[in-house]
């Protein structure tokens, strides 16, 4: 039956977490981060799988649609606060309404000329 195919063990432990890859690389594209931003909790998420045999199929869809969204709420959670303003400012400079960037390499500030600031 249809609702037996939805529970079929389809999805491997290497299939996962390339899943995670994924979802990690469109976060990071999205909010404008780098990867040491989000390094320890997608380790932290990586290493609640242990290390079974990656090629064996262990999660159903089912199962890995609803890992999906909680891990998407867990990245969510780690976004720096100031990430917003970070594509605030990228947007604005692709759209030419700002005059100058000054960057502080002390402490990997950006201040733009209309009064946006964020740090990387």
């Amino acid at each position: 039956s249809a609702e037996d195919d939805i529970e079929k063990m389809e999805v491997t432990t290497r299939e996962w977490l390339n899943i995670i890859d994924q979802l990690t690389a469109g976060i990071c594209a999205q909010y404008a981060l780098v990867d040491s931003e989000v390094s320890i909790e997608v380790a932290n998420i990586k290493g609640s799988f242990g290390k079974p045999d990656l090629d064996a199929p262990t999660f159903s869809k089912k199962q890995v649609t609803s890992m999906m969204c909680s891990i998407s709420k867990r990245f969510a959670n780690s976004i720096p606060a100031n990430a917003l303003t970070r594509i605030r400012m990228l947007e604005q400079i692709k759209q030419g309404t700002v005059e100058s960037v000054h960057f502080r390499t002390a402490d990997g500030a950006a201040l733009t000329s209309n009064g946006l600031a964020a740090n990387w």
